[in-house]
Parts: C-alpha cells; sequence; structure tokens
C-alpha cells in the first residue's frame, strides 16, 4: 500500500506537499493496557521539534490500524499525539465513528481530555460509516 500512496500522490502532483511514512505496528502500553499500534513516536518527535516554540494547527486522520482482531487499534493515537503536541491545535478526524469499538474509543478519549485539562470540541459527520472531528485546543 506504501508504493500504491506514493504513486497516487505522484500522479495528481501532491508528493511533494506530503511526507508518507511506513510504520510497522509495535507492542504499545497506556494505562496498564496494551495495544498493537504504529511506530510513530520518531516521527512526532520530529513534528514537534519543527513547531517549537510555535502554534500549530495540524489534521490528524485516523482510520487504522483494523480494529477487526483489536477492538480498541485505534485508542492509542491520542495518547501518542498528546504526548508530542498536546500544546498545539490537533484537528483529529476518526473514521468508522458508528461502531461500537469506535463510540468506545471516542468515550476513552474524553476522559483522557478532560483528565488532562484540555479543551476540545467535537463534531460528528453523517456519512456512510460516520466521522467524528475533535478539536484539542479550539
Amino acid at each position: 500500500q506504501l508504493q500504491q500512496t506514493q504513486q497516487n500522490l505522484q500522479q495528481q502532483g501532491l508528493d511533494s506537499l506530503v511526507n508518507l511514512v511506513h510504520s510497522p505496528l509495535v507492542d504499545y502500553s497506556h494505562q496498564g493496557r496494551d495495544y498493537l499500534y504504529y511506530s510513530c513516536d520518531q516521527q512526532l518527535e520530529q513534528i514537534a521539534k519543527i513547531y517549537s516554540g510555535r502554534e500549530a494547527k495540524i489534521l490528524v486522520l485516523v482510520d487504522g490500524p483494523s480494529t477487526t482482531k483489536n477492538p480498541q487499534a485505534r485508542y492509542p493515537a491520542l495518547p501518542h499525539l498528546l504526548k508530542h503536541l498536546a500544546t498545539h491545535r490537533l484537528d483529529i478526524v476518526l473514521n468508522d465513528n458508528l461502531s461500537a469499538d469506535e463510540q468506545l474509543i471516542t468515550e476513552q478519549w474524553r476522559i483522557l481530555l478532560k483528565d488532562r485539562s484540555l479543551e476540545f470540541t467535537e463534531h460528528n459527520w453523517d456519512c456512510e460509516r460516520g466521522a467524528l472531528l475533535i478539536s484539542v485546543n479550539p
């Protein structure tokens, strides 16, 4: 899929605007729970360094990993983002938000954001599988 995505970006003339990174799934623990999630800390650290001392608006699309065998697979996206980018405006789109698994993830994200005293807003999009936009530090 990485090569196909690179080809699609090139065909659309967008390859110079996108930093496409392959991040394999690795073991990740958060608050006593274990997950398989993308190896993304290094890339998030680089983004945090680029925007250090500035206020950035960052759009994040969460559409993986698959929740078929791991129902909470997408939960770690928010803890990873907050670890590195909590001072920035984060607009996070959670795809397939109509499923029970994603509804549970959404509730867990709300709790995490409230526990960290971060302001956030939510907007649900009515589309085929549903999508949720959570804006942190709006």
